[in-house]
């Protein structure tokens, strides 16, 4: 699954909960895209390091942000099989 994200910050991403809980129904990993550079985020890892509830802008419900540090790929380094 991939999902774009607009910006990070301080070295920090945020992922909607709907997200994390859409991979862990597929069992599938998350590909997060911060403008040209990417990041692999593995079933492994779905545990954030912290999270918040915000408004949503489209509905009157709450959604959960989901905090994960990011570490974009490096091209320099190879894949692993």
């Amino acid at each position: 699954m991939i999902v774009n994200v607009k910006s990070s910050w301080q070295g920090k991403v945020a992922i909607r909960s709907i997200y994390i809980d859409k991979a862990k129904r597929n069992k599938e990993d998350i590909i997060i895209k911060v403008g040209k550079d990417e990041m692999l985020l593995p079933q492994s890892r779905f545990t954030p390091l912290w999270s918040r509830e915000v408004f949503d802008k489209f509905s009157p419900n709450k959604q959960e942000l989901y905090y994960y540090e990011w570490k974009p790929k490096d091209e320099r380094q190879g894949e692993l099989l």
